[in-house]
């Protein structure tokens, strides 16, 4: 018995092409969402115009913005609102205040001319090198 193994011209393995097409569905997919569409085509057929157009966050926003519904059912409705309308504060770390960088007190602006600005660094580092003092990069 003669086995042949399979290569880029036997059967098996991935073939350029082959399979369902990225993002589509298939039958039990398509089944369920038409299921989905038909009872909410169902639901609004029955509500009529009594129902309501907004999201759900509109909804608990306005049941608790209503002051004709119960406390209790408005307190739960912004409890479930507060995560989408209000962000959790970070938590910080407190330093010491060794540890702080310094603050600053103020920034003084100097407008220089490059030209005189240029000679009176030259005339700095001359001294500097003239004196023996370290001499910083600026």
């Amino acid at each position: 018995m003669v086995f042949k193994l399979m290569g880029s011209s036997g059967w098996g393995g991935a073939r350029p092409g082959a399979g369902r097409k990225r993002g589509g569905s298939n039958r039990d997919t398509r089944y369920r969402r038409r299921k989905i569409e038909l009872v909410a085509q169902q639901i609004a057929d029955e509500l009529g115009d009594d129902c309501f157009e907004g999201d759900a966050h509109a909804y608990l926003m306005s049941i608790y913005k209503d002051e004709k519904i119960p406390m209790l059912f408005r307190l739960d409705a912004a409890k479930a609102c507060l995560p989408f309308e209000k962000p959790r504060l970070a938590s910080v770390e407190v330093k010491p205040p060794e540890e702080q960088p310094p603050l600053i007190a103020g920034v003084e602006y100097e407008i220089i001319d490059p030209k005189m600005a240029a000679s009176s660094i030259e005339r700095e580092l001359a001294r500097k090198v003239e004196s023996s003092e370290p001499v910083e990069p600026t």
